[in-house]
């Protein structure tokens, strides 16, 4: 860990405070453009420098965050070259916001898989085909909305909107689908 010392040259403790929750809240890919840049312009370094702090801090907090590491060791995670007002400023910042990043990161991993919003079906009865002039099959028109959550590609959640088509004997092996794992549930 090189790029550490930049974070001396911060004007305040609130902008360092404010570079590090930058790096924890858009640590996504899809936002390190902007991430770069902003550190880029707070510390007044350019943005190859930036990109490198930006990496370690990133390292450092998910080290911090997921090895489970106490408050008195993380000096030991800074590399002995730091000069010891950054450490100790670093080592604030990781405390002081352990808790609500802790938060996030399960409310985010809950998020991961997408969730189903809303649900609307209708029958529909088939009264031609290509293949019959005359014929009266019912069928099922199911509509989902899903609402996946942010990801690499995407900053923020989206909906996506399914349409399904299902017969009578589809529908049939659907629902006993459902009822077993109804039932399943009911039992643990």
């Amino acid at each position: 860990m090189t790029s550490l010392h930049f974070l001396s040259s911060a004007k305040s403790k609130e902008s360092v405070a404010r570079i590090f929750q930058q790096v924890f809240f858009l640590r996504h890919e899809s936002t390190r453009q902007f991430l770069v840049a902003s550190v880029s312009e707070e510390l007044e370094i350019t943005k190859s420098q930036a990109d490198g702090l930006c990496n370690e801090l990133k390292e450092l907090i998910q080290e911090f965050l997921y090895s489970d590491i106490q408050n008195n060791e993380i000096l030991g995670l800074l590399p002995q070259s730091l000069n010891d007002d950054t450490k100790k400023l670093v080592g604030r910042m990781l405390v002081q916001h352990r808790e609500e990043w802790k938060k996030e990161v399960i409310s985010t991993s809950q998020r991961i898989v997408p969730q189903l919003d809303s649900f609307d079906w209708a029958v529909n009865l088939k009264t031609a085909s290509n293949h019959c002039a005359k014929m009266s099959m019912p069928s099922v028109t199911i509509t989902l909305k899903i609402a996946h959550p942010p990801d690499e590609e995407h900053i923020l959640s989206y909906n996506q909107v399914v349409n399904m088509e299902l017969s009578r004997a589809t529908l049939g092996t659907m629902l006993e689908g459902l009822r077993h794992i109804r039932d399943t549930l009911a039992n643990v």
